[in-house]
C-alpha cells in the first residue's frame, strides 16, 4: 500500500511533460526497399507486353490479307459475271436468229408446231438467263463499289 501512495505522490509532484520526456524512447530507423528480385515480375511484364504487341501486329496483318483476298475474289466474281453476261447476250442473239428462221419455216409449213414452240422456249430461256446475268453483274459491281468506299445507289 505504501508503494502505491509513493507512486501517486511522485506522479503528482512531477509535471506531465517531464513524465512524457522521461518515458519516451528515441530511436531512428532506416528502411530501403530495392525491387531487384521481385519474382521477375517486371521482366515478365515487359516480355508479355512485347508478345501482345507482336500478336496485335500479326492479327492486323492477317486481317489485311483477308480483306485483300475478299476484294480480289469480288473482282474475279465481277469479271466472271461480265463474261457470263456477254455469253448470255450472244446466246440471246443466236436464239433470236434461230427463232426468226423457225418462224419463217412455220409460216410456210416446213416445221411442226412443236419445233416452233421449242425455238420460242429456247429464246425465252435465253432472255431470262440474260436478265439474271445482268442482275448478277450489276450486283457484283455494287460489291466492288462498296469496297472502294463509293456510295451505293440503285
Amino acid at each position: 500500500m505504501r508503494f502505491t501512495s509513493l507512486k501517486q505522490n511522485w506522479l503528482l509532484q512531477k509535471p506531465f511533460a517531464d513524465q512524457f520526456e522521461d518515458n519516451v524512447n528515441k530511436s531512428i530507423g532506416f528502411t530501403l526497399s530495392v525491387p531487384i528480385f521481385n519474382g521477375l515480375q517486371t521482366v515478365t511484364g515487359v516480355k508479355n507486353a512485347k508478345l501482345n504487341a507482336l500478336n496485335a501486329k500479326y492479327s492486323q496483318d492477317l486481317t489485311e490479307q483477308n480483306l485483300y483476298k475478299t476484294i480480289a475474289q469480288a473482282y474475279a466474281n465481277a469479271r466472271a459475271a461480265l463474261n457470263t453476261y456477254n455469253a448470255n447476250k450472244s446466246s440471246v442473239e443466236a436464239n433470236e436468229q434461230s427463232f426468226y428462221y423457225a418462224q419463217q419455216k412455220y409460216n410456210v409449213g416446213a416445221i411442226s408446231t412443236f419445233d416452233y414452240n421449242n425455238a420460242k422456249t429456247r429464246l425465252q430461256n435465253a432472255q431470262g438467263n440474260l436478265v439474271q446475268a445482268k442482275y448478277d453483274y450489276v450486283f457484283k459491281l455494287k460489291v466492288l463499289d462498296f469496297y472502294q468506299g463509293k456510295e451505293l445507289k440503285f
